[in-house]
Protein backbone atom coordinates (compact mmCIF):
# COMPACT_ATOMS: atom_id res chain seq x y z
CA UNK A 1 0.00 0.00 0.00
CA UNK A 2 1.40 3.47 -0.66
CA UNK A 3 0.77 6.45 1.72
CA UNK A 4 2.72 9.45 2.68
CA UNK A 5 5.51 8.80 0.71
CA UNK A 6 6.06 5.14 1.48
CA UNK A 7 5.38 1.54 0.27
CA UNK A 8 3.79 -0.51 3.53
CA UNK A 9 4.08 -4.06 3.22
CA UNK A 10 2.00 -6.78 5.38
CA UNK A 11 3.09 -9.66 6.14
CA UNK A 12 1.33 -12.55 7.80
CA UNK A 13 3.23 -14.68 10.62
CA UNK A 14 1.59 -18.01 11.95
CA UNK A 15 3.86 -18.56 15.05
CA UNK A 16 1.27 -21.80 16.11
CA UNK A 17 0.70 -23.54 12.89
CA UNK A 18 -2.34 -26.09 12.42
CA UNK A 19 -2.99 -28.34 9.82
CA UNK A 20 -4.53 -25.62 6.90
CA UNK A 21 -4.83 -23.00 9.79
CA UNK A 22 -3.02 -20.78 12.19
CA UNK A 23 -3.73 -20.95 16.34
CA UNK A 24 -1.50 -17.72 16.91
CA UNK A 25 0.52 -15.69 15.08
CA UNK A 26 1.48 -12.03 13.99
CA UNK A 27 0.91 -9.53 11.26
CA UNK A 28 3.95 -7.87 10.90
CA UNK A 29 4.53 -4.03 8.81
CA UNK A 30 7.57 -3.08 6.96
CA UNK A 31 8.10 0.57 5.04
CA UNK A 32 10.21 1.65 2.67
CA UNK A 33 10.20 5.18 0.92
CA UNK A 34 8.10 4.53 -2.66
CA UNK A 35 10.56 4.41 -5.08
CA UNK A 36 12.55 1.99 -6.50
CA UNK A 37 15.96 3.08 -5.87
CA UNK A 38 14.98 2.38 -2.20
CA UNK A 39 12.90 -0.63 -3.00
CA UNK A 40 16.61 -1.93 -4.07
CA UNK A 41 18.34 -1.28 -0.53
CA UNK A 42 17.60 -3.80 2.31
CA UNK A 43 19.23 -1.28 4.68
CA UNK A 44 16.38 1.42 3.83
CA UNK A 45 13.64 -0.73 5.45
CA UNK A 46 11.89 -0.11 9.09
CA UNK A 47 9.98 -2.10 10.46
CA UNK A 48 7.18 -1.37 13.05
CA UNK A 49 8.35 -2.77 16.53
CA UNK A 50 6.17 -1.87 19.91
CA UNK A 51 8.06 1.45 20.55
CA UNK A 52 7.98 2.81 17.21
CA UNK A 53 9.89 1.98 14.04
CA UNK A 54 13.54 0.46 13.90
CA UNK A 55 15.88 -0.67 10.85
CA UNK A 56 16.05 -4.10 12.76
CA UNK A 57 13.85 -6.61 11.73
CA UNK A 58 14.55 -8.40 14.48
CA UNK A 59 12.33 -6.15 16.56
CA UNK A 60 9.02 -6.33 14.69
CA UNK A 61 6.05 -6.76 16.36
CA UNK A 62 2.92 -7.56 15.50
CA UNK A 63 0.43 -4.91 14.78
CA UNK A 64 -3.11 -6.47 15.14
CA UNK A 65 -3.19 -7.45 18.94
CA UNK A 66 -4.31 -11.60 19.28
CA UNK A 67 -3.49 -12.55 15.22
CA UNK A 68 -3.65 -15.46 13.95
CA UNK A 69 -2.97 -14.56 10.81
CA UNK A 70 -2.82 -17.62 7.74
CA UNK A 71 -2.63 -14.60 5.54
CA UNK A 72 -3.73 -11.09 5.30
CA UNK A 73 -4.89 -8.83 2.73
CA UNK A 74 -4.72 -4.98 3.15
CA UNK A 75 -6.54 -1.98 1.11
CA UNK A 76 -7.64 1.50 1.97
CA UNK A 77 -11.61 1.70 1.78
CA UNK A 78 -11.27 5.62 2.74
CA UNK A 79 -13.73 6.92 -0.18
CA UNK A 80 -16.00 4.51 1.90
CA UNK A 81 -15.84 5.86 4.88
CA UNK A 82 -14.00 2.71 6.28
CA UNK A 83 -10.44 3.87 6.42
CA UNK A 84 -8.20 0.69 5.76
CA UNK A 85 -9.24 -2.61 6.19
CA UNK A 86 -7.29 -5.96 6.79
CA UNK A 87 -9.15 -8.99 5.81
CA UNK A 88 -6.89 -11.59 8.23
CA UNK A 89 -8.10 -15.06 6.49
CA UNK A 90 -7.94 -17.37 9.68
CA UNK A 91 -6.96 -21.12 7.27
CA UNK A 92 -8.20 -22.98 4.83
CA UNK A 93 -11.82 -23.07 5.80
CA UNK A 94 -12.92 -19.82 4.75
CA UNK A 95 -13.13 -18.28 8.46
CA UNK A 96 -12.03 -14.50 8.43
CA UNK A 97 -11.32 -11.55 10.52
CA UNK A 98 -11.99 -7.74 9.64
CA UNK A 99 -9.88 -5.19 11.26
CA UNK A 100 -9.72 -1.11 10.53
CA UNK A 101 -7.39 1.50 11.24
CA UNK A 102 -6.98 4.88 10.22
CA UNK A 103 -3.15 4.33 9.19
CA UNK A 104 -0.54 1.52 8.29
CA UNK A 105 0.53 1.26 12.00
CA UNK A 106 -2.39 1.33 13.41
CA UNK A 107 -4.48 1.41 15.93
CA UNK A 108 -5.74 -1.71 14.23
CA UNK A 109 -9.51 -2.34 16.02
CA UNK A 110 -11.94 -5.22 15.41
CA UNK A 111 -14.33 -4.71 12.64
CA UNK A 112 -16.46 -8.25 11.82
CA UNK A 113 -15.65 -11.99 11.40
CA UNK A 114 -17.39 -14.68 8.93
CA UNK A 115 -17.11 -17.40 6.69
CA UNK A 116 -17.43 -17.79 3.30
CA UNK A 117 -18.60 -20.83 2.07
CA UNK A 118 -16.14 -23.08 0.36
CA UNK A 119 -16.88 -26.63 -0.66
CA UNK A 120 -15.67 -29.41 -2.31
CA UNK A 121 -11.92 -29.33 -1.17
CA UNK A 122 -10.30 -31.75 0.87
CA UNK A 123 -6.71 -32.11 3.07
CA UNK A 124 -5.08 -28.69 1.41
CA UNK A 125 -6.74 -28.28 -1.44
CA UNK A 126 -9.17 -25.79 0.40
CA UNK A 127 -10.78 -21.93 0.76
CA UNK A 128 -7.87 -20.03 -0.52
CA UNK A 129 -7.02 -15.96 -1.08
CA UNK A 130 -9.74 -13.92 0.36
CA UNK A 131 -9.10 -10.40 -0.47
CA UNK A 132 -10.85 -7.27 -0.19
CA UNK A 133 -12.08 -5.32 -3.07
CA UNK A 134 -12.01 -1.12 -2.46
CA UNK A 135 -12.50 -0.80 -6.20
CA UNK A 136 -15.75 -3.27 -6.36
CA UNK A 137 -17.07 -2.46 -2.69
CA UNK A 138 -20.04 -0.17 -1.30
CA UNK A 139 -20.52 1.92 1.52
CA UNK A 140 -22.76 -1.34 2.15
CA UNK A 141 -20.42 -4.47 1.67
CA UNK A 142 -17.84 -5.27 1.25
CA UNK A 143 -16.66 -7.32 -1.76
CA UNK A 144 -14.39 -10.45 -1.37
CA UNK A 145 -13.28 -12.73 -4.07
CA UNK A 146 -11.65 -16.31 -2.60
CA UNK A 147 -10.80 -19.42 -4.11
CA UNK A 148 -13.33 -22.37 -3.53
CA UNK A 149 -12.15 -25.77 -4.99
CA UNK A 150 -15.44 -27.30 -5.85
CA UNK A 151 -15.79 -25.23 -8.96
CA UNK A 152 -12.05 -24.23 -9.61
CA UNK A 153 -12.61 -20.78 -9.99
CA UNK A 154 -12.31 -17.48 -8.03
CA UNK A 155 -15.89 -16.51 -6.25
CA UNK A 156 -17.04 -13.26 -5.33
CA UNK A 157 -18.85 -12.59 -1.95
CA UNK A 158 -20.32 -9.45 -0.63
CA UNK A 159 -20.26 -9.08 2.99
CA UNK A 160 -22.14 -6.15 4.90
CA UNK A 161 -19.84 -3.65 6.70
Amino acid sequence: MFTGGYLYLFASVCDTPGLGACAAGRVALARVRAGPAAWRDPAAYEYRAPAGWTRDAFQAGTVVPAAAPYAVHVADYTALGQGLVMVEQRGLDGRYRLWRAPAPEGPWRPAGDGAVPCSGGSGLDQCRALIGHPELSTRRALLLSYYDPAGHHITVRAVPW
